[in-house]
Parts: structure tokens; C-alpha cells; sequence
């Protein structure tokens, strides 16, 4: 407990920082209905988010802005969102690519939909699904098969029929077994070369984006019974020195909109330089690893205080002996400025059992994430 508290009071001291730029204000503008634009600064979330509200910031004032308000808004050189009336309902879709052929994406209910328009063809969704179905084969015997809808094939073919080259136009579709931004985006723009060759077809975004944050961490693991077997010594095996032992490393922090506002995506790699006893070869150095990948959700994005919480597995190698261990991690930060947070993270980990026992490390740490 001591040394516990001992590393929290030294991480405070450090004042340990990181760059988190992942929920930023960015520049960007609205279009109301009668052609009114206003600029400032647009908040970049998840994609589900920004299809249903627009967060926006003028001369410090904040306000949300929802379909029935405005008829458009976009984040300069990033993404764009119109108006539509879906179902008599007006929403935010995406704008892909502007061109001959309109193409449009909502990510909604947790899943992505997408949709299309020409000029003499109204706005039409892309059904796609894909599962498991349980059938009857030819003995009668129940069985599990995977399908694949094709309905999107055939509302492709009919909104590009007048290509002059129409089998290879098909041939492209084919392709395009599941939807997909780039495929959606390329078959555009191929449909757009071949019916008109003087008007620009112009593509807002080519491919969702990616965060990265670098974490280079300290810390202290402390290793549990399983981890230093007292038993195991006098069968020949091998125990740690000590309980505690220092630990450093690097992890990298994924953030894709795509999944939403909240949803990280942690791995890396973690050392501990460690010393083991053994009744035949007495003491001798050795090294602790450990690889995590970690699901993490941060809560209050744009809040003074962000807590965290993950779950996940681990890789380890320890005494020679390679263990796979079920893991959560806790933690908060603590915003200092827009760009600079004080961190503090605790995991623990088990043998990987459902459910998890048998205690293998707990571990504080600290670190300073750079945000690429």
C-alpha cells in the first residue's frame, strides 16, 4: 500500500502529460435554408454523432444545431454534411462524392448505410446485409450459412445504366460485393469519366479517418501468487526475488470515428527487468513482457476530468513460460489545456478463466502520449 501511494504522489509530481486532440474544434461553417453562412468551429466526433447533431462554437458561445435547423455544415478541407429527407425525416448524411452520381453515408444504429442520387433519380438507400441463416440441407439435416445480400447490385446497375461501356460498368459493380467508401468512391468517379468529361466530380473523403496516440509509460507491476508460485521452488522451479519490480514500455492508442465519440483501440508492448531464484541455479536475471490489446472507453471528451475504462487480453512472457491473461484497465485524465492532460492509468490482470481468477500482475503507470 505504501508503494502504491508512494507512485501516485510521483506521478502528480512528475505532472505527467499527453497531447489529446481527439474530440478538437476544428474550423468549419454552416449553411442555413435560405443560403445564410456562418463560420467558426465545428466539433469533430464519431461518425454516428455527426449524422444526428452538429456541435458548433462562435466567439466562445457553444450551440447544437439538428437537421430542422440548418441545411448543411462541413469541417474545412474534411468532412461534409447535407440535409436529406429520408422517410420523411430529415437527417444529416455525409457527403462522399459530388458528381454526376451523388453518393452519401450515415452511420446509424450502429450501422453503416449508405446511399445514392443522380440528377434525374431521386436519393435511394443501399440495402446490404450479411449473417448466418440455418437451413435444411439436401438430408434434411439442419445447418449454419453464411449469406450475402446482392439488392445493392442491382439499384447500382439501374442508376448507372447509361454509361456507353455498360458490362464493364456491371464488372465494377460486381465487384463491390460488400459497400464500402473506396468502392462506392471509385465506382463514381469511373461512372462520372465516362458520362461527362468537362464537369469535376468532386470527392470529400476518400477514407475514414485514423488517430494515433503514442504513450511512452512508467510505472511499478506487482505481481501476484500465480505469477511468484512459492510451491514451484522446491520442485525445481523458479520464483521471483521480489514482488514489485519497475516497468516501462510503449503503447499506441487507435481512435477510428467510425465505431463513435468514445471507442479506443490500446496496444503495445510493456518490459519489466526482473530477478528469479531457483533451487538449482540459484538467482539470475530475466525480463517480464507483456503485449495488451485493449477495447477503452473515455467518458466526458470535452470534461475536466476524463475517466477511462478498458478491458481486454495479454501476451506474456515470463520465466520461460508464455501466458495469455484476461485484463482491465482504469484511469482518468485530468485536462490542463486543450492540448495537454495529466494521466494516470491502473490495470490489473488475471489467468485467462471465465470467469478470470487467479491474480497474475496489477500494475500503475504513467506516460506521455503524443498524438500523431
Amino acid at each position: 500500500m505504501k508503494k502504491a501511494v508512494l507512485f501516485l504522489s510521483l506521478c502528480f509530481a512528475l505532472f505527467v502529460v499527453h497531447l489529446n486532440a481527439q474530440n478538437d474544434f476544428k474550423k468549419g461553417y454552416l449553411v442555413f435554408q435560405g443560403g445564410d453562412t456562418i463560420y467558426g468551429e465545428i466539433r469533430e466526433m464519431g461518425d454516428g454523432s455527426m449524422s444526428r447533431i452538429c456541435t458548433f462554437r462562435q466567439n466562445s458561445v457553444l450551440k447544437n444545431y439538428v437537421p430542422e435547423d440548418i441545411c448543411a455544415y462541413r469541417i474545412e478541407g474534411g468532412k461534409y454534411f447535407v440535409v436529406k429527407e429520408i422517410d420523411g425525416q430529415r437527417c444529416f448524411l455525409e457527403f462522399l462524392v459530388n458528381g454526376r452520381l451523388n453518393i452519401y453515408y450515415q452511420r446509424k444504429d450502429s450501422e453503416d448505410c449508405y446511399y445514392i442520387e443522380r440528377s434525374d433519380m431521386s436519393l435511394k438507400m443501399l440495402p446490404f446485409k450479411e449473417g448466418m441463416v440455418k437451413k435444411k440441407d439436401v438430408l434434411g439435416v439442419l445447418r449454419e450459412y453464411r449469406f450475402i445480400t446482392t439488392d445493392h447490385q442491382d439499384i447500382l446497375e439501374a442508376y448507372t445504366n447509361n454509361v456507353p461501356d455498360l458490362e464493364g460498368m456491371k464488372a465494377e459493380i460486381r465487384k463491390n460485393k460488400r459497400l464500402s467508401h473506396k468502392g462506392l468512391i471509385n465506382l463514381a468517379q469511373k461512372y462520372h469519366d465516362q458520362v461527362c468529361e468537362d464537369d469535376l466530380c468532386i470527392i470529400y473523403k476518400q477514407k475514414p479517418e485514423i488517430k494515433l496516440r503514442l504513450e511512452p509509460v512508467v510505472g511499478f507491476t506487482n505481481y501476484g501468487k500465480y505469477a511468484n508460485n512459492k510451491d514451484a521452488f522446491y520442485y525445481g522451479g523458479e520464483i521471483l526475488k521480489n514482488t514489485t519490480y519497475p516497468v516501462f514500455g510503449i503503447l499506441g492508442r487507435l481512435w477510428l470515428p467510425r465505431l463513435g465519440d468514445n471507442l479506443y483501440l490500446k496496444g503495445g508492448m510493456l518490459l519489466s527487468f526482473v530477478q528469479t531464484v531457483s533451487f538449482h541455479q540459484g538467482q539470475k536475471d530475466g525480463m517480464h513482457v507483456r503485449i495488451p490489446l485493449y477495447l477503452e472507453y473515455l467518458w466526458n471528451n470535452d470534461g475536466l476530468i476524463q475517466p477511462i475504462l478498458g478491458i481486454g487480453l495479454n501476451a506474456q512472457r515470463l520465466k520461460g513460460d508464455t501466458d495469455v491473461t484476461v485484463g482491465a484497465v482504469a484511469g482518468i485524465n485530468v485536462r490542463l489545456t486543450k492540448s495537454l492532460a495529466l494521466i494516470l492509468n491502473y490495470d490489473v490482470d488475471f489467468l485467462f478463466r471465465v470467469p478470470p481468477k487467479r491474480l497474475y500482475t496489477h500494475t500503475f503507470y504513467a506516460g506521455i502520449g503524443i498524438t500523431l
